[in-house]
């Protein structure tokens, strides 16, 4: 019999999952409905609070100087973000007015607002804005040299800042707002009558790019690409594979980029959508916007006034700044942010528990391979081998925890600035070299805590990546129970880690080389087969008619509680108050992390996963032929 745990971890979160069951409903008819439909998506401050995973990240944000703060007790090379966020968060004289550096350091970047620009490269400025200054406005590029593979590999994904850009220009798409808006930014950084043909241009591409790139920056099916440099050509039509090579090139790597090094593209939709977008533009029309985009976020680090322009008044900008001095000071010092906020949260043992978990899952998964029949025994030899090499990259490397190495790192980076814009630019400038060192590479990769998503699976390195952020409530908690665990952050790392098996997944070899599949003729005949379960049993399409990756994520998660809490001891604390079975409230709490409101960015389908397995039945007394206990069920490891 399973005990209770009542620690105060395990308190909050039967609060949190049980209080907000709607009962009027059976959850063997709609399990979804039954976690969910009483979770109030809410009215947040940021009016952005569509999944329980937004109100993760939007969690970060009060805690951050907390973070940095404690986190420079342990590691002095701290200091410099913490000034630089104390800079942002102070007073008119703290913040300052720099408005004409900021003019000069736009003007270095090939940007200009509001004159037109003049000649450029659209493209090579992006890239220079995504590698070399962290801004991704449209996307974000990662270097990465391989031992197993000559030359650069290069990763591309949307832009963390485009859903940002596109909610701003909704807001400001009524009425006379815009025109207001664009005026109070030219009466700051220049003189004159401001000029009405540029802002008209500019207000109907940046509603026709940005809704184009939003509509697809979060596809329910994903499909990378790798290809080499002199074939991304193909994919905009108005930037020559030439360009492409001129543009990355410009970055600085050494040694130098070559026609043959390889581009992953994330989603081809997406960077499909993003080339066609620009085919309809000049240069001089695309570098026009790229410059009043910058502008719209990075310009009110330059002027207090702005700041209120943007964000709406002095009441809004209370609310908003937090948000926007963390994203100055992450952009700049992500990996030292990570560090002292790691030092600052968790213990050696807490990382280490977390990390096992991780580890938990993929052995699971790799030893579920190994005994799917329905695999030939080559296939699931290197189908296991390819799920066992996943690592996960969340904690920064030991290195890096210590203070030496990251005063080193950060030498050339401000320690004290005039104003905030200077510690700002200055802080760019520095990261820009740092960032394009050969030695920094083991040190990208990361994902920011500003932005979501907080999980994401890297085909290029093989690894799942995780942001510090979620490593919280609801989602992880110290003292909570192993149901708990593998429900919450343990589910969404399994969501990650099965996309390794995914259809395009397979296609990667452990060796990083990519191919129609790893395996064999037969196994994958196989698993079309098995893949297409739902579309023969219940007519699903599009991504709901894959079994990943829910299902088979619910298949590892579960399995890897159930031995942890075997492991832990016969009587081990798996229920909580509300909810005495650890099977509900590992089931509660998976499908609670699912939780979203229309128009989120989070997609997982949490009736897929639970109505197609049976341990879940089992702990809700589900009937047979019930809506989440079908007769017939679709299983990928069974």
């Amino acid at each position: 019999m399973q005990r209770i745990c009542l620690t105060p971890g395990c308190v909050r979160h039967a609060h949190v999952i049980i209080d907000r069951l709607n009962r009027s409903l059976n959850p063997c008819h709609d399990f979804r409905a039954y976690v969910c439909s009483a979770w109030n998506s809410g009215k947040s401050a940021l009016a952005t609070t569509l999944s329980v995973m937004d109100e993760v990240r939007q969690s970060w944000f009060p805690n951050f100087y907390r973070s940095l703060n404690k986190g420079t007790e342990t590691l002095a090379a701290g200091r410099k973000p913490l000034a630089m966020y104390a800079s942002c968060m102070g007073d008119e004289s703290a913040y300052g007015s720099d408005v004409d550096l900021f003019r000069t350091f736009i003007r270095g970047g090939n940007l200009s607002w509001p004159e037109r620009p003049r000649g450029g490269s659209a493209l090579g400025v992006l890239m220079t804005l995504a590698f070399k200054w962290h801004a991704p406005l449209w996307f974000h590029l990662t270097a990465l040299r391989r031992k197993s593979v000559d030359g650069w590999r290069f990763s591309m994904v949307p832009g963390a800042l485009i859903p940002m850009m596109w909610k701003q220009h909704g807001l400001l798409n009524t009425g006379h707002s815009y025109e207001i808006y664009w005026d109070s930014f030219n009466r700051v950084l220049r003189s004159g009558e401001p000029d009405a043909t540029l802002m008209g241009e500019m207000k109907l591409m940046e509603a026709d790019i940005l809704e184009k790139l939003f509509a697809v920056i979060n596809p329910s099916v994903a499909r990378p690409v790798l290809l080499p440099i002199a074939e991304m050509g193909n994919y905009t039509p108005s930037w020559s594979s030439d360009e492409w090579l001129r543009a990355i090139r410009h970055v600085g790597l050494t040694p130098e980029v070559m026609s043959s090094d390889q581009v992953l593209l994330s989603d081809e939709g997406f960077f499909g959508t993003l080339g066609m977008a620009m085919s309809k533009y000049t240069d001089d029309e695309l570098l026009a916007l790229i410059s009043w985009s910058f502008v719209q976020l990075y310009a009110p680090a330059a002027n207090l006034d702005l700041m209120n322009t943007r964000y709406g008044g002095t009441e809004a900008v209370k609310i908003f700044r937090p948000y926007f001095c963390e994203r100055f000071v992450e952009t700049a010092y992500q990996l030292l942010v990570i560090v002292l906020h790691t030092v600052s949260r968790f213990s050696a043992e807490e990382r280490a528990f977390v990390s096992a978990g991780f580890d938990a899952l993929v052995s699971v998964a790799s030893s579920k391979v190994h005994e799917a029949q329905w695999l030939d025994e080559e296939s699931r030899d290197l189908a296991a081998q390819k799920v066992a090499s996943t690592r996960l990259h969340l904690w920064a490397p030991e290195r890096y925890m210590k203070n030496e190495e990251l005063e080193e790192m950060f030498q050339a980076f401000p320690h004290v600035a005039p104003s905030f814009a200077e510690y700002w630019i200055n802080s760019t400038l520095s990261g820009a070299a740092l960032y394009s060192s050969e030695s920094y590479a083991e040190t990208s990769g990361y994902l920011y805590n500003y932005a979501v998503p907080y999980l994401r699976y890297d085909v290029l390195t093989g690894t799942v990546n995780v942001a510090v952020a979620a490593v919280t409530r609801p989602l992880y908690y110290a003292d909570g129970t192993n149901s708990m665990f593998y429900g919450g952050i343990g589910f969404l790392m399994a969501l990650e880690l099965l996309k390794s098996l995914d259809p395009e997944g397979i296609r990667w070899h452990p060796d990083g080389t990519f191919n129609e599949s790893i395996l064999s003729n037969s196994s994958t005949r196989a698993f079309k087969s098995r893949d297409g379960c739902l579309r023969r049993a219940e007519g699903a399409v599009g991504g709901s008619s894959s079994l990943f990756p829910e299902i088979p994520a619910l298949e590892v998660a579960y399995r890897a509680y159930r031995e942890a809490a075997q492991n832990a001891s016969a009587d081990s604390e798996e229920g909580v108050p509300g909810a005495p079975s650890g099977d509900q409230v590992f089931f509660l709490t998976a499908c609670y992390m699912a939780c979203t409101a229309s128009g989120s960015m989070f997609h997982v389908d949490c009736n897929k996963a639970v109505r197609n397995f049976l341990p879940f039945a089992e702990a809700f007394g589900c009937p047979v032929d019930s809506a989440m206990n079908p007769r017939n069920k679709c299983s990928f490891l069974g």
